[in-house]
């Protein structure tokens, strides 16, 4: 075990029961990313921070894009400090700077909810996830896979608990009190994270390799093909996703309730998805589960594109959000068997860019595409042939019957 450079967390604790600490470190990781996971409610605050700041719609729509790329910056370089810092205290710092964030952005200028939002709040939610995500493993690391998996999954339901409270909120009290507010909640969870994990007595360090991350380099050719596999899964997934509530209207004009509840639906979906896919990745081949997940998701667009009753497009867009959710939720330890545990962080943070890359890139692509042909057809066809793409690229992975990855020389 690594000497922590946290001087509160230098002085020697009483040995913690091994499952005990356990149940608590998993706990302090997943209560970590369900209040990270918030960011992405943000579209609830849209329309009153417009009404409010008179800033205009896309200006502010661009200040959710300046979080997610701020976000996956942080994943990508923010690893040399998992292992400089105690794990308590980076997550406490984490969370107060969060919260920091969000009391800044809560001043209502464009500048303000830039910095504060995009910038500082999404870089704080990077580093909370990113590391939160790797240290699970490490905290029940019989079954990677679960920890993973439910850790991811409470990301997920951080984004629609939050949607339901801050979306309240706002109507109640307005949306730049909510940002006020909501920055109290991290001021006032910090110190439980922290205890969370300090009384796990996890280490960052790997119990398997012994070794942090080091600084060996990665074989590039086959981190590509992870990068390219979860990208184009991810893309196809989002492109779904961010239109569902549109697409779902498009086919009735007076099933608005049903479409609701649809994204309601596919939302839960998406979470109950990353627990079970984490599951099943601890007991069967995950080489076979990056393959399947987006020929299913190929199979629920296809239905998606000719469609033509609401109730057929729920299923096939929650048939989508539950692909989608397995898929972010399994490939974290995708890519941690196929690199190492001691290599997996620096190999995830990599593999993470293309996420934000397609959060970005396929919404949009998918709006163009719906303004150009007044049709989600065409937008449907095209997530389809990416998840086939996917699904190709994965049965390249050096995958073998236990799951374990034999690295490319």
């Amino acid at each position: 075990m690594s000497k922590s450079h946290n001087p509160g967390d230098s002085q020697k604790r009483p040995a913690v029961d091994q499952s005990a600490g356990a149940i608590t470190g998993l706990v302090g990781c997943c209560v970590t990313t369900l209040l990270m996971g918030t960011l992405h409610a943000w579209s609830v605050l849209v329309a009153d921070l417009e009404a409010v700041t008179g800033i205009a719609r896309a200006a502010v729509s661009m200040v959710y894009s300046g979080a997610l790329v701020c976000l996956t910056l942080a994943v990508l370089v923010a690893v040399p400090l998992y292992s400089r810092w105690s794990p308590s205290f980076l997550i406490f710092i984490a969370a107060v700077v969060a919260g920091a964030g969000l009391l800044i952005a809560g001043t209502g200028s464009l500048t303000w909810l830039v910095v504060g939002y995009s910038i500082v709040f999404g870089a704080a939610n990077g580093l909370a996830y990113g590391f939160a995500l790797q240290l699970s493993a490490r905290v029940w690391p019989a079954r990677p896979g679960f920890a993973m998996g439910i850790t991811t999954a409470s990301y997920g339901l951080g984004a629609v608990i939050g949607a339901q409270i801050l979306g309240w909120s706002a109507d109640v009290s307005g949306s730049l009190a909510t940002l006020r507010m909501h920055a109290v909640s991290f001021f006032v969870l910090a110190p439980l994270l922290w205890f969370l994990i300090r009384q796990s007595g996890v280490s960052y360090v790997s119990a398997t390799s012994g070794t942090a991350d080091d600084g060996e380099s990665l074989d590039s050719r086959q981190l590509i093909r992870y990068w390219l596999a979860y990208g184009l899964a991810c893309a196809a997934g989002l492109m779904a996703i961010a239109h569902a509530e549109p697409f779902l209207s498009s086919l009735g004009g007076s099933t608005r309730s049903l479409s609701i509840q649809g994204v309601a639906a596919m939302g839960v979906g998406n979470v109950v998805a990353g627990v079970v896919a984490g599951v099943a990745a601890d007991r069967i081949a995950v080489g076979r589960i990056v393959v399947l997940l987006p020929l299913v998701s190929a199979a629920a667009l296809l239905l998606a594109a000719f469609v033509d009753s609401v109730v057929a497009g729920v299923v096939a867009i929650v048939v989508v959000g539950l692909c989608y959710g397995a898929t972010i939720a399994v490939y974290p330890l995708v890519v941690a068997k196929a690199f190492g545990s001691g290599r997996s962080a620096k190999a995830y943070g990599r593999v993470f860019t293309s996420w934000g890359l397609a959060g970005l890139v396929a919404p949009i692509v998918a709006g163009y595409m719906f303004d150009a042909t007044q049709s989600y057809r065409l937008p449907m066809l095209l997530a389809l042939c990416l998840s086939v793409i996917s699904a190709v690229v994965a049965s390249t992975f050096n995958t073998d019957a236990h799951g374990t990855s034999r690295r490319s020389r």
